[in-house]
């Protein structure tokens, strides 16, 4: 299994209650494809006592195209056998696709190698995993029992009369998502605010150079960039791309999460301009840095960029990235999905 691939431990690091992080896998000597299945990642049972609070979504995959190998997921008690998946039926030039695998107990994914000989290098693998906390309104549009927690906290919302009759706020949620009012969900919500420049935020494009000494040693470090968020805001990584394909594995710890970012070079290839899009929120810092897979013969400089928006911290936005649970009618309509 990679050693940067998706695992329990991103779900415990995802703090902010919405997140997206790229992942990729390089075939290679170490790391073959051999025939058969492949275990990418296979993350199971995080959310304790089956309390439905967390949701993992497989939301963006690029692979290198061939005919012999296709793509398997699977994703609480299904799975995608009943799509072939095949690889080269996915876009060249390792643009990415959208795609919408949702659980809320287990997530895998695996590579089907039909050649019949292992696959050691021209095969590459990149794909983006969100990790959110739902609102209760989401849960019963995905069919998933919300959480006691949740279900507790929206129950401290004020009832509503209809005649003589009271209705709970459950009662309320589950006729507006019966009716399809519900719900428009926050993340999308933000997603589309953010891309499209709609909120008063501060961009920051951070244009970097990525210089890795001659004859640097494996897993010598090179210097890295800082980026200190200002009090009372939230930045946010919306854009991240590297030039050249580089043999290096591009690291990034976020506030207290050390390699929270982990993609080879490789993943990046000459022919996709495309940046990758994650959404990676951090309110202390975040530092950007490389290790060189092998000895470089000559000092070799790798141009990238990050696509920053810098937002103040109001209470909404506090509320919707889990940084506070006040006021409490207010965090208890954010958890129900209306606000």
């Amino acid at each position: 299994m990679p050693n940067n691939a998706f695992a329990g431990s991103s779900i415990n690091q995802a703090h902010y209650g919405y997140e997206r992080v790229w992942y990729n896998y390089a075939a290679s000597v170490a790391s073959p494809l051999t025939p058969g299945l492949n275990p990418i990642f296979d993350v199971s049972e995080w959310n304790p006592n089956d309390d439905n609070e967390t949701i993992c979504i497989l939301d963006r995959i690029a692979v290198t195209q061939n005919a012999g190998v296709r793509l398997r997921w699977c994703y609480d008690g299904k799975q995608s056998d009943v799509a072939q998946n095949w690889t080269d039926a996915y876009p060249a030039g390792m643009r990415w696709v959208k795609r919408n695998v949702v659980a809320r107990q287990r997530l895998a994914l695996f590579v089907d190698n039909q050649t019949g000989a292992a696959i050691t290098s021209g095969f590459l693998l990149n794909y983006a995993v969100t990790v959110k906390n739902p609102s209760v309104s989401e849960d019963l549009l995905l069919g998933i029992t919300p959480s006691e927690t949740d279900v507790g906290t929206i129950s401290t919302l004020n009832h509503l009369g209809q005649g003589n009759q009271m209705i709970t706020a459950m009662s309320e949620l589950r006729d507006a998502v019966n009716k399809g009012t519900q719900p428009i969900t926050f993340a999308r919500v933000l997603e589309f605010l953010v891309d499209n420049r709609l909120l008063p935020d501060d961009p920051m494009d951070v244009p970097f150079h990525l210089t890795i000494p001659a004859g640097t040693a494996l897993y010598t470090f090179s210097p890295p960039r800082n980026i200190a968020v200002s009090p009372g805001e939230i930045y946010i990584v919306r854009g991240i791309a590297l030039e050249g394909a580089p043999a290096i594995l591009l690291f990034g710890d976020r506030d207290n999460d050390s390699q929270y970012i982990a993609n080879y070079g490789t993943g990046w290839t000459q022919a996709d301009e495309r940046p990758w899009d994650p959404f990676i929120p951090f309110t202390k810092k975040l530092n950007i840095y490389a290790t060189p897979l092998a000895n470089l013969a000559t000092a070799t400089t790798y141009p990238g960029n990050l696509d920053i928006s810098r937002f103040k911290l109001s209470d909404l936005l506090s509320l919707h990235m889990r940084l506070k649970k006040t006021p409490a009618q207010n965090y208890a309509k954010v958890t129900a999905g209306w606000q």
